[in-house]
């Protein structure tokens, strides 16, 4: 491991993995571990059969959370030339910062390709000190007053991204997290299909989709029912009851089936974005001052 300044940004670079291949093959089978030879350190946070959530730490270092997306060599030639879901959601997470939304704050991403075809891509973020939201809504002895408050702060929160023009696309309690800040309690994660708009959506199909998804869990249980749910529908409306009413005639659950088929339209929607080609940098996001500056590199980097 090697720190070294950069040449246009603050950030100084601790390369924890030689390449995304290797910090794959070295997460495989354990919980936790040293990242190579150097003082850096890894913890398993969540493991999917092509997805890694893992916490880095090293001295000196700010903490992060890095997920790794892999594409298995059978299924790569799909990705020639398109943008990987890391890079979207990494430039999505960038542009909802920039706008002032309440997101966990991107870092940096870094992505390997063979032959132009993707093989690994990763994307880093803050590590926010918190619990999801869904987590604490799944606590049988969490009191009703509890619970509509949380709903008021989630409807404030999607409200504000739709009118910010963000459509989320993955708008649930598991993806919104609890960080006891006052000024910021929540804050969202998971984009990797949010788009971003120059106008107020709310209203649209795209708006009543997280909205429908948002006051359900992960697994399909209802997440806010009753007054909950309407305490979420009123702060989504700031307050506006009549218009509350109205949105709650449409707010309805879908089935299974047709949530499929959302997804399915949602994925080829994405692919025939003008933006959906790449050429696989990688690339630094400094949130203090808004620049992005695309590297080469393919190593893994701590932000000072």
């Amino acid at each position: 491991m090697q720190s070294s300044s950069a040449t246009t940004t603050d950030f100084r670079e601790l390369s924890l993995w030689p390449s995304l291949g290797d910090a794959w093959s070295a997460t495989r089978d354990g919980v936790e571990g040293a990242c190579g030879t150097g003082p850096g350190h890894w913890r398993l946070l969540k493991g999917e059969p092509r997805t890694r959530v893992l916490l880095l730490a090293a001295e000196g270092y700010r903490p992060i959370v890095l997920k790794v997306y892999a594409i298995p060599p059978r299924l790569a030639w799909r990705t020639l030339g398109m943008v990987s879901r890391a890079n979207r959601e990494f430039t999505a997470l960038m542009e909802a910062h920039r706008r002032g939304l309440p997101v966990v704050r991107p870092r940096y991403r870094v992505e390997e390709r063979v032959a132009g075809c993707l093989r690994f891509g990763a994307l880093a973020l803050d590590r926010v000190a918190s619990r999801n939201l869904e987590q604490v809504l799944d606590q049988p002895e969490l009191a009703s007053e509890e619970r509509v408050r949380y709903a008021s702060l989630a409807g404030d929160l999607l409200g504000h991204f739709h009118r910010s023009g963000l459509q989320w696309a993955t708008a649930t309690p598991r993806n919104l997290l609890l960080t006891g800040q006052e000024d910021e309690p929540l804050q969202a994660i998971d984009m990797p299909y949010a788009t971003l708009a120059a106008q107020d959506i709310s209203g649209t199909a795209e708006a009543l989709m997280d909205l429908c998804c948002i006051v359900r869990m992960s697994d399909g249980r209802l997440a806010f029912e009753g007054e909950s749910r309407w305490a979420l529908l009123r702060a989504y409306c700031e307050g506006d009851e009549t218009a509350a009413w109205a949105l709650d005639e449409r707010v309805q659950l879908q089935s299974h089936l047709a949530w499929k088929r959302q997804r399915l339209r949602r994925r080829v929607k994405n692919l025939l974005r003008p933006a959906a080609s790449s050429r696989g940098r990688a690339g630094f996001y400094d949130a203090a001052t808004g620049h992005y500056e695309a590297r080469e590199s393919g190593a893994i980097y701590l932000p000072d």
